[in-house]
Formats: structure tokens, C-alpha cells, sequence
């Protein structure tokens, strides 16, 4: 889109990804496709840390996860001193491109939540079929390097302490949700405030 929008002059040009622009290429879809699939753990694994503080429910809750996740990590993103953000215009519809990202993430993420919670819930009951059908999707998510191979096992060991009793009552504590809420507020904060003086210099 923003090949199509921008100066004639920047077709060619190499981005700081290394695309190029004006281009779509098998490498650089692959590379997409593959950034997408551990991202997208990513993102899930941070829904299970703060899934407990997201009030609301279904497209409500997958708002306010994706501003979350907007005012945290956009700043990483929409950064006036990548040069990308200087030959590509305009800046406005690039912003609002890559801060969608971060909302329609939210959104989608929270829709396949609600459908595929329920069916991990009955795998629990003892039917194999969901259980498998997890495994086989992960595979790809394995032969995509290092990153991924730790990824998936992060989420399987937090996925095991999750439902030790332990942790289950230390998590359901008075003072680790007011603990949870201060540390949410404040990074959200400081990310919004670092996200609207990047925007406003790029602007």
C-alpha cells in the first residue's frame, strides 16, 4: 500500500527488513508469514499474563488488548529515526497502518480465543482429537529456527506451572492483582507518552 502511495522515486529502494519496495517476492512473504507465526505466540503468551487484568469480553476486551499492546510496544514500530518512515509517505497512513496492526491483532486474537478455549477444555476431558490437532499445527511453528523451538516451550512449561496449585493461589491474591494493575498502568503510560512524541515528531 504504501509503495503505491508513495514517490515515484522510492520504487527499488531497500527497506531496513531488506524488502524492496514496489516488489512481492516468495522470500519476503515467507519471511512474513514466519515473523507472523512467532509474533503471534508471543502476543498469546502476553494475553495469559494479563488476561486477568482486561476487563469486558469478546470485541470490547480484544480493543482494549490491542491498545495494550499498541501502547507498550508501538513505540518499537512507528520510530522516527527509521528511514523507512522518511522516503515512504505519507507518514500519516503509515502510522495508522502499523498502529491497526496492533487493534486488528487484538481483535482476531481475542475471536480465536473465544473459539479455541472451549475446545482446549474438552481436550482436557480426555479426548485426544484437540490435543493432536495443537501438535500438528506446532510443527511448522518448529522448523522455523531456535526462536520458535523456545517459544513453543515456553508456552508448554507455563502451560504446566499454570495449573499447579502453587501458582494457582499465589496468582489469585489480593496483592498480586493491585501488583498487576500498577505495573500495567505504568508501562502503558510511559509507552503512550514515548508513542505520541515519536508521532508527533514524524508528523
Amino acid at each position: 500500500v504504501m509503495a503505491v502511495t508513495s514517490n515515484a522515486s522510492v520504487q527499488g529502494i531497500k527497506t531496513d527488513f531488506g524488502a524492496t519496495v514496489g516488489e512481492i517476492t516468495p522470500d519476503g512473504t515467507l519471511f512474513l508469514l514466519l515473523a507472523g507465526c512467532v509474533i503471534g505466540i508471543l502476543g498469546g503468551l502476553i494475553f495469559l499474563a494479563v488476561r486477568r487484568w482486561l476487563p469486558g469480553e469478546g470485541w470490547l476486551r480484544g480493543l482494549l488488548f490491542g491498545g495494550l499492546l499498541l501502547a507498550v510496544f508501538g513505540r518499537l514500530i512507528i520510530d522516527p529515526e527509521n528511514r523507512d518512515f522518511v522516503f515512504l509517505d505519507p507518514a500519516a497512513l503509515a502510522i495508522g497502518m502499523f498502529g491497526g496492526i496492533f487493534m486488528g491483532y487484538g481483535l482476531l486474537f481475542m475471536i480465536l480465543h473465544e473459539w479455541i478455549g472451549p475446545r482446549i477444555i474438552a481436550a482436557r476431558t480426555g479426548s485426544w482429537a484437540p490435543s493432536a490437532l495443537v501438535i500438528v499445527l506446532l510443527i511448522p511453528l518448529l522448523l522455523t529456527g531456535i526462536l520458535a523451538i523456545f517459544l513453543v516451550a515456553s508456552v508448554l512449561v507455563g502451560f504446566a506451572i499454570n495449573h499447579t496449585q502453587t501458582f494457582t493461589n499465589l496468582w489469585s491474591t489480593r496483592s498480586v492483582e493491585i501488583a498487576g494493575y500498577v505495573v500495567l498502568i505504568s508501562f502503558s503510560t510511559f509507552g503512550l507518552v514515548q508513542l505520541a512524541g515519536a508521532i508527533v515528531e514524524m508528523l
